[in-house]
């Protein structure tokens, strides 16, 4: 899938974990979707919730990948 792909297809794919570049994730699981962040923290794999990718208060794709930099970064 390319970087920045249509969302509201993955989501509609069904469950599944989509790469989005930047160790950047959508995650779906039954009809629900949110963003994680994969990174490496001494030595082991950690994940980060960026938040709901559906919803009223949906974080979208520009804003998690601005969470996702600013804890890089951090």
């Amino acid at each position: 899938m390319p970087r920045g792909g249509n969302i509201p297809e993955l989501i509609r794919r069904g469950n599944g974990r989509y790469s989005l570049g930047q160790s950047l994730y959508l995650v779906v699981r039954g009809g629900s979707a949110l963003w994680e962040y994969q990174f490496r923290e001494s030595g082991r794999l950690r994940s980060l919730g960026l938040g709901s990718a559906v919803g009223p208060a949906a974080v979208t794709l520009t804003a998690a990948r601005a969470a996702r930099a600013q804890h890089h970064r951090a």
